[in-house]
This record gives structure tokens, sequence and C-alpha cells, in this order.
């Protein structure tokens, strides 16, 4: 699904630190993340922390070498690579998804984050 980020858009990220992405995620796609999360939840990696019970729900799951080819897949089917080479000005990698934390090289399954202020 193509998203187009404005102009507006980027300013708000260059002056305010975040954007607001209205309609980027629709309800196929949340289908998707939430069935990524509860594999995750169901299927933790090594340093998962968290809980998922109860009403105020925090979980974490960083490199879970498991879940890469489905967080792969996730990722380069959505718009989300397009949408952070929009917002940052990046190139191939970004759109790729690097700038979402993604590292597409291959090493040792692991997934990267990145903060941006």
């Amino acid at each position: 699904m193509p998203y187009h980020v404005t102009e507006d858009q980027k300013r708000a990220l260059r002056e305010d630190g975040i954007v607001k992405l209205p309609g980027l995620v629709d309800a196929a796609l949340l289908t998707e993340l939430n069935a990524c999360f509860w594999w995750s939840v169901a299927h933790p990696g090594p340093i998962a922390v968290g809980n998922t019970e109860g009403e105020d729900i925090l979980f974490v799951e960083n490199a879970n070498p498991e879940a890469r080819p489905m967080y792969r897949d996730l990722v380069s089917g959505s718009p989300f690579g397009q949408v952070a080479a929009d917002l940052w000005g990046g190139g191939e990698r970004a759109r790729k998804g690097g700038l979402l934390g993604w590292d597409p090289r291959p090493r040792r399954g692991t997934i990267k984050r990145h903060c941006t202020t």
C-alpha cells in the first residue's frame, strides 16, 4: 500500500522529533503486526522481557533469530521502509528498512536498534 509523506510531516519530524502518520497502518497490516507480536510472545527469545497479562501489557523482544524471517517479510512487504526514506531523506538502505532498525546484510541473525531524536 503506497503512503505519501507530506512536507508538513517531514517538517514536524525535523522540528519536533515526532510525526503523526494517519492511515499508515490499515486493518490488514494491523492484523499482521498483531500476529507477529503474539507469535513473539509465544516464542520468546533469549533476552525477551515483559508482561503480557492484564491491562498493562509491556513486552520487549529483541534479536530472536527465529523471528527474523517473519519480521523481514513484514517490513519488506509494508510501506515502513519507504516512509522512513521519505521522512529522513534516506537512500536505498532506508527504503529496505535500515532506518527502521533492520540491517539487511547477512550477519548473526540479529536486529539492531537505531535511536533517532
